[in-house]
């Protein structure tokens, strides 16, 4: 481990970036841990830089450095994990605190969050997929989103005004994007369109058309092909949509007749600092 201290000139480190994260790549597990790769990044408060050149194994069954900061590990709650650095090398930590975990002895001259996980009803953190990092942006996959009731948004939604969703259980308290896959339904010839929008938007701002096109129809922004004749169902593309910071939006169907299905299929997430 290498702890790099920076001293700041007129605004400007002396080494590395502001809020620089290099590496430190997530890899779910198990129902108890996750793998954090090699890399370097700049502290919370960007005083320092932590290089950690092997792989952190954080386990949320067990407490302290590595396992749970304090407390008792709680069902159908959300876990922030850091990487720690001090005296005593570097760690892995989860907390429930998104900006200041309680530090370990020997580990409390930096830390940086660089990522968060679901622990679920049957207190096993839910399973992901591919996790991706650019820079200080992470997007989590979650695994099997069609076999997760938490992560069925909606079944069968037919509201023709705006009726709000809450993704506060797929969608963790630091996003305000979501990925969504919709499954269209129409019980007529006619097209389906789903209507969605960041809750508390005004209904004429930031409002998404997804939909399909009668036979032989279609029109501007569809995403699927049309719904034959007679009816039919529709599985929509993946797609990113803006949550409020509640991780709500808002959802309405063109016509009576029109129906969704909603899948949360991942959210991304900023490596911020404190």
């Amino acid at each position: 481990m290498t702890l790099i201290q920076l001293k700041q000139i007129d605004g400007e480190l002396t080494a590395g970036r502001l809020g620089h994260v290099h590496g430190f790549q997530l890899e779910w597990k198990s129902v108890d841990t996750v793998d954090i790769g090699p890399g370097n990044l700049v502290n919370a408060v960007n005083t320092a830089v932590i290089i950690n050149p092997g792989t952190l194994t954080a386990d949320l069954s067990t407490s302290g450095v590595n396992g749970l900061d304090t407390g008792v590990r709680a069902i159908n709650t959300w876990y922030y994990l850091y990487v720690i650095a001090g005296s005593s090398g570097t760690a892995s930590l989860w907390s429930i605190s998104p900006g200041s975990p309680t530090l370990p002895l020997g580990y409390t001259e930096a830390f940086r969050r660089v990522g968060i996980f679901r622990n679920d009803g049957a207190d096993e953190l839910r399973a992901m997929g591919r996790i991706e990092g650019i820079s200080t942006w992470r997007y989590y996959s979650i695994s099997d989103p069609a076999l997760n009731d938490e992560c069925k948004l909606l079944d069968n939604g037919g509201e023709l005004g705006f009726s709000a969703l809450s993704l506060a259980a797929c969608v963790p308290p630091t996003s305000r994007v979501a990925r969504i896959v919709p499954h269209l339904k129409s019980r007529f010839r006619f097209g389906v369109i789903l209507f969605l929008r960041e809750t508390g938007s005004p209904s004429t701002i930031g409002e998404t058309a997804i939909g399909v096109g009668a036979p032989g129809g279609g029109g501007r922004g569809f995403l699927n092909q049309a719904v034959g004749q007679g009816g039919g169902r529709q599985s929509g593309s993946p797609m990113d949509v803006n949550v409020n910071a509640s991780q709500s939006v808002d959802y309405r169907m063109w016509r009576s007749g029109n129906q969704a299905d909603i899948y949360v299929v991942g959210y991304h997430d900023q490596l911020l600092g404190v």
